[in-house]
Protein backbone atom coordinates (compact mmCIF):
# COMPACT_ATOMS: atom_id res chain seq x y z
CA UNK A 1 0.00 0.00 0.00
CA UNK A 2 2.99 1.65 0.06
CA UNK A 3 4.21 4.17 -3.01
CA UNK A 4 6.35 1.73 -4.84
CA UNK A 5 10.24 2.87 -4.49
CA UNK A 6 12.33 -0.21 -5.95
CA UNK A 7 11.53 -3.57 -7.68
CA UNK A 8 13.26 -6.70 -5.51
CA UNK A 9 14.03 -9.63 -7.45
CA UNK A 10 14.84 -12.38 -5.01
CA UNK A 11 17.90 -14.72 -5.35
CA UNK A 12 16.80 -16.89 -2.60
CA UNK A 13 14.09 -17.24 0.42
CA UNK A 14 10.78 -16.33 0.28
CA UNK A 15 7.97 -13.60 0.06
CA UNK A 16 4.33 -14.05 0.68
CA UNK A 17 2.01 -11.62 -0.96
CA UNK A 18 -1.42 -10.53 0.10
CA UNK A 19 -4.05 -8.07 0.68
CA UNK A 20 -5.03 -7.32 3.97
CA UNK A 21 -7.72 -5.00 5.22
CA UNK A 22 -6.99 -4.10 8.78
CA UNK A 23 -5.96 -6.91 11.51
CA UNK A 24 -9.21 -8.41 10.67
CA UNK A 25 -9.36 -9.80 7.05
CA UNK A 26 -6.13 -10.71 5.06
CA UNK A 27 -5.92 -13.26 2.14
CA UNK A 28 -3.05 -14.54 -0.08
CA UNK A 29 -2.91 -13.96 -3.46
CA UNK A 30 0.56 -15.07 -4.46
CA UNK A 31 4.30 -16.16 -3.22
CA UNK A 32 7.49 -15.30 -4.93
CA UNK A 33 10.53 -17.67 -4.71
CA UNK A 34 13.94 -17.61 -6.18
CA UNK A 35 13.84 -15.48 -9.11
CA UNK A 36 10.15 -14.14 -8.58
CA UNK A 37 10.15 -10.50 -8.75
CA UNK A 38 8.52 -8.04 -6.26
CA UNK A 39 7.32 -5.03 -6.77
CA UNK A 40 7.17 -4.41 -10.70
CA UNK A 41 3.45 -3.85 -11.28
CA UNK A 42 3.74 -0.97 -9.10
CA UNK A 43 6.75 0.88 -10.35
CA UNK A 44 5.57 0.03 -14.06
CA UNK A 45 1.81 1.25 -13.20
CA UNK A 46 3.34 4.30 -10.82
CA UNK A 47 0.96 4.01 -8.66
CA UNK A 48 0.92 2.37 -4.94
CA UNK A 49 0.49 -1.22 -4.75
CA UNK A 50 -2.70 -3.03 -3.37
CA UNK A 51 -0.53 -6.22 -1.95
CA UNK A 52 1.60 -6.92 1.25
CA UNK A 53 5.06 -8.69 0.94
CA UNK A 54 6.13 -10.27 4.10
CA UNK A 55 9.42 -12.08 4.16
CA UNK A 56 8.66 -16.01 4.86
CA UNK A 57 11.40 -17.85 3.92
CA UNK A 58 14.55 -15.17 4.84
CA UNK A 59 16.94 -14.81 1.79
CA UNK A 60 18.82 -12.15 -0.25
CA UNK A 61 17.37 -10.01 -2.90
CA UNK A 62 18.65 -7.51 -5.69
CA UNK A 63 17.13 -4.27 -5.20
CA UNK A 64 16.39 -2.01 -8.41
CA UNK A 65 15.02 1.88 -7.27
CA UNK A 66 12.11 2.83 -9.62
CA UNK A 67 14.15 4.95 -11.54
CA UNK A 68 16.72 2.40 -12.68
CA UNK A 69 14.18 0.26 -13.46
CA UNK A 70 12.31 2.13 -15.69
CA UNK A 71 15.67 2.97 -17.21
CA UNK A 72 16.37 -0.62 -18.07
CA UNK A 73 13.17 -1.50 -19.10
CA UNK A 74 13.39 1.10 -21.89
CA UNK A 75 16.61 0.40 -22.51
CA UNK A 76 16.55 -3.77 -22.66
CA UNK A 77 14.28 -4.95 -24.60
CA UNK A 78 15.11 -8.76 -23.16
CA UNK A 79 14.77 -7.81 -19.78
CA UNK A 80 11.35 -6.01 -20.95
CA UNK A 81 10.32 -9.88 -22.36
CA UNK A 82 11.06 -11.50 -19.58
CA UNK A 83 9.53 -9.52 -16.82
CA UNK A 84 6.29 -9.37 -19.20
CA UNK A 85 6.52 -13.64 -19.71
CA UNK A 86 6.74 -12.94 -15.23
CA UNK A 87 3.89 -11.00 -15.11
CA UNK A 88 1.61 -12.73 -17.56
CA UNK A 89 2.66 -16.06 -15.34
CA UNK A 90 1.72 -14.30 -12.12
CA UNK A 91 -2.01 -13.04 -14.12
CA UNK A 92 -2.14 -16.63 -14.93
CA UNK A 93 -1.89 -18.08 -11.42
CA UNK A 94 -4.49 -15.13 -9.98
CA UNK A 95 -6.97 -16.19 -12.48
CA UNK A 96 -7.08 -19.84 -11.25
CA UNK A 97 -7.27 -18.46 -7.27
CA UNK A 98 -10.19 -16.16 -8.40
CA UNK A 99 -11.64 -19.07 -10.13
CA UNK A 100 -11.05 -21.25 -7.03
CA UNK A 101 -12.22 -18.84 -5.00
CA UNK A 102 -15.46 -18.03 -6.60
CA UNK A 103 -16.58 -21.80 -7.67
CA UNK A 104 -14.89 -24.03 -5.03
CA UNK A 105 -16.54 -24.86 -1.78
CA UNK A 106 -14.01 -24.05 1.40
CA UNK A 107 -13.47 -27.85 1.98
CA UNK A 108 -12.08 -27.91 -1.63
CA UNK A 109 -10.30 -24.97 -1.31
CA UNK A 110 -8.67 -26.15 1.98
CA UNK A 111 -7.75 -29.90 0.38
CA UNK A 112 -6.28 -28.24 -3.17
CA UNK A 113 -4.13 -26.38 -0.80
CA UNK A 114 -3.11 -28.83 1.24
CA UNK A 115 -1.83 -31.43 -2.13
CA UNK A 116 -0.56 -28.08 -3.28
CA UNK A 117 1.44 -27.25 -0.39
CA UNK A 118 2.72 -30.49 1.40
CA UNK A 119 6.24 -31.13 1.10
CA UNK A 120 6.41 -35.14 1.74
CA UNK A 121 2.74 -35.24 2.75
CA UNK A 122 3.52 -32.53 5.59
CA UNK A 123 2.41 -28.97 5.57
CA UNK A 124 3.83 -26.78 8.30
CA UNK A 125 1.35 -23.78 8.92
CA UNK A 126 -1.43 -22.61 11.34
CA UNK A 127 -4.80 -22.96 10.99
CA UNK A 128 -4.93 -19.21 10.56
CA UNK A 129 -1.86 -19.35 8.36
CA UNK A 130 -4.01 -21.62 5.76
CA UNK A 131 -7.30 -19.63 6.28
CA UNK A 132 -5.68 -16.42 4.65
CA UNK A 133 -4.86 -18.86 1.40
CA UNK A 134 -8.35 -20.25 0.97
CA UNK A 135 -10.43 -16.90 1.79
CA UNK A 136 -11.93 -18.72 4.95
CA UNK A 137 -11.65 -17.81 8.98
CA UNK A 138 -9.54 -20.14 11.27
CA UNK A 139 -12.61 -21.50 12.76
CA UNK A 140 -13.89 -22.70 9.06
CA UNK A 141 -10.96 -24.05 8.49
CA UNK A 142 -10.46 -25.63 12.14
CA UNK A 143 -14.01 -27.51 11.14
CA UNK A 144 -13.09 -28.52 7.63
CA UNK A 145 -9.31 -30.00 8.89
CA UNK A 146 -11.60 -31.55 11.75
CA UNK A 147 -13.91 -33.40 9.28
CA UNK A 148 -10.72 -34.58 7.06
CA UNK A 149 -9.27 -35.92 10.49
CA UNK A 150 -12.26 -38.03 11.27
CA UNK A 151 -11.86 -39.43 7.51
CA UNK A 152 -8.86 -40.32 7.92
CA UNK A 153 -7.51 -38.05 5.28
CA UNK A 154 -5.39 -35.96 7.81
CA UNK A 155 -3.48 -35.99 10.59
CA UNK A 156 -3.20 -32.75 12.66
CA UNK A 157 -0.98 -31.24 15.43
CA UNK A 158 0.36 -27.51 16.17
CA UNK A 159 1.30 -25.97 13.51
CA UNK A 160 1.02 -29.00 11.23
CA UNK A 161 -0.90 -30.99 8.73
CA UNK A 162 0.30 -34.65 7.55
CA UNK A 163 -1.49 -36.15 4.49
CA UNK A 164 -2.90 -39.73 5.38
CA UNK A 165 -4.53 -40.67 1.62
CA UNK A 166 -3.12 -38.59 -0.72
CA UNK A 167 -5.08 -40.73 -3.35
CA UNK A 168 -9.14 -39.91 -1.64
CA UNK A 169 -8.00 -36.01 -1.00
CA UNK A 170 -7.21 -35.69 -5.15
CA UNK A 171 -10.51 -37.13 -5.25
CA UNK A 172 -12.13 -34.06 -3.43
CA UNK A 173 -9.93 -31.77 -5.28
CA UNK A 174 -12.42 -31.17 -8.31
CA UNK A 175 -10.63 -29.76 -11.22
CA UNK A 176 -10.99 -26.60 -13.05
CA UNK A 177 -10.94 -27.22 -17.22
CA UNK A 178 -8.69 -24.62 -18.25
CA UNK A 179 -7.49 -23.14 -15.61
CA UNK A 180 -5.00 -26.27 -14.18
Amino acid sequence: GQDPIAVYWLRSGHVELRVERGEVWRQVVGDVGPGGVVGLGAVMLRHPSIHVAEVKEAGTALRVGREAMRAILREQSGMMRSLLRTLLTRGEAMERRIAELALLSLEQRVVRSLLRLAEDDTLRLSHEELAARVGGSREEVTRVLSRLRRRGLVETGRRRVTLRDRGALDRLSVPLPGLE
